[in-house]
């Protein structure tokens, strides 16, 4: 597993790179890791699409030269997912002392840690299956209904905290939508 130091250094090195190509007054927006304990929850019971079950999938990517994306999640022993998510919490971490310590010329950093067990729990909350926030074939990242859910809700933290990171209002909001119309959010 990454350690602390290394994620820090990776993430400083990223970011620098970026300060040195982004125009001044930009905004990096830096997202936690997810908890992945909600992924073994959301397919631990599900059948993968090549007809296996997702833990049989896991545990052949495990065996089959090391290639399964996060061992640590995507494996049957709660201990591992939960020692997995506090890591995952300790290298998210170092986002807040970056913007604590360091000061960059084009951007202001930001730290936003989105609370999945949240996401998914209000979305079955509503009727749906958590199953669906989660792409099936790779089993692991989110879907595109999931990418939504997590749009909308990284949206709603920056208009509450961060307003200046989306910049101002379209004064030609009122024209756009006489002229188009409600197009259903396209």
């Amino acid at each position: 597993m990454t350690t602390v130091e290394d994620f820090q250094a990776a993430a400083l090195a990223s970011l620098t790179a970026l300060d040195a190509k982004l125009p001044t007054g930009s905004t990096v927006l830096a997202l936690s890791l997810v908890d992945g304990r909600v992924i073994w929850n959301a397919t631990s019971a599900e059948q993968h699409p090549v007809g296996s079950s997702y833990p049989q999938l896991y545990h052949f990517l495990d065996c089959s030269g090391e290639v399964n994306p996060c061992w640590g999640w995507l494996n049957s022993d709660p201990a591992w997912r939960d020692f997995t998510s506090e890591r995952a919490f300790n290298l998210s971490a170092t986002y807040d002392v970056l913007a604590a310590e360091e000061s960059f010329a084009n951007f202001n950093l930001l730290h936003y840690t989105p609370d999945w067990p949240k996401l998914f729990a209000d979305y079955a909350a509503t009727g749906g299956d958590p199953y669906d926030l989660i792409e099936k074939t790779d089993g692991f990242h989110p879907s595109q209904l999931g990418q939504t859910l997590l749009a909308g809700d990284i949206w709603a933290w920056l208009e509450a905290t961060h307003p200046e990171a989306l910049g101002p209002v379209n004064p030609f909001n009122d024209l756009i939508d006489a002229t188009f119309g409600d197009q259903g959010g396209h």
